[in-house]
């Protein structure tokens, strides 16, 4: 059965890393999101992101974490 893949520009997208870094936020309050997989949840329809999220300081503990489209910003390009 062949694999049918869609990029969605408008939400994140699977093995791509994604962080709310700014110039003046320190390391500590640095949030970085590993996206492993984008599904639709199942009963509602609606995108999820499922991935691991950790601070950006180093020895830092990753969790899983799950990010729903309805709860999605989109950052500054």
């Amino acid at each position: 059965m062949p694999l049918n893949l869609t990029i969605i520009s408008n939400f994140f997208e699977p093995f791509r890393t994604y962080t709310n870094a700014t110039l003046y936020k320190p390391p500590e309050q640095v949030r970085i999101f590993e996206v492993e997989l984008v599904t639709r949840h199942p009963d509602r329809g609606h995108l999820r992101a499922v991935g691991r999220i950790s601070a950006a300081v180093s020895g830092s503990k990753r969790h899983v974490q799950k990010v729903d489209e309805d709860e999605y910003q989109r950052g500054e390009d």
